[in-house]
């Protein structure tokens, strides 16, 4: 994906624009935004808008896993329910829960199927994605497990998954580049 991106960075600013203009088309065709669409659309903002100097000092507070702990619900159940039977949900959030300690900290509950929508997983991944490279790491790997937690997954879960990485600013799993 690498060389698709630095393909992409190296346009002038008019025919970026284009291409931004083309991908937002593309994914409002339908009329409406997948879970596959809203983590590509990061994916690509977190490579194509990184700002230009990422040397440029850091707040000096970021939250940690306990401050991030409904969001972190919010987002592994919408992972847990999507393209898996409901049934199978309750297990695979808990996968991801039980991927993290949570010593001091109440761990994060299910969120009902009627809330696991695209603008709560945004507002959740909006708030991850200000914590420490450390607890972004933890987090992503507990997304990982949620994904993966009964080892049967498909290419699409796989890519969902790339681009949760480089959205959330993690190291991609080696697993994926032998794939």
């Amino acid at each position: 994906m690498e060389s698709y991106y630095d393909s992409i960075r190296s346009l002038d600013d008019d025919h970026y624009d284009c291409f931004c203009t083309v991908v937002r088309e593309l994914m409002e065709a339908d009329e409406k935004i997948s879970l596959f669409e809203c983590v590509a659309s990061r994916s690509l903002a977190a490579y194509l808008d990184a700002p230009p100097n990422p040397s440029e000092p850091q707040p000096e507070w970021r939250p940690d896993i306990a401050d991030v702990s409904k969001q972190l619900g919010v987002a592994l159940s919408v992972l847990a329910s999507w393209e898996s039977e409901l049934d199978l949900a309750p297990r695979a959030f808990a996968t991801g829960v039980d991927f993290l300690e949570w010593s001091n900290t109440e761990p994060p509950t299910l969120t009902p199927p009627e809330s696991c929508h695209l603008a709560a997983f945004e507002a959740a991944l909006d708030a991850l994605e200000e914590c420490d490279s450390a607890t972004r790491s933890a987090v992503f790997s507990a997304c990982e497990a949620c994904v993966l937690y009964n080892d049967d997954f498909n290419d699409e879960q796989a890519l969902l998954l790339i681009m949760l990485a480089d959205a959330l600013g993690c190291r991609r799993p080696d697993w994926i580049k032998s794939s």
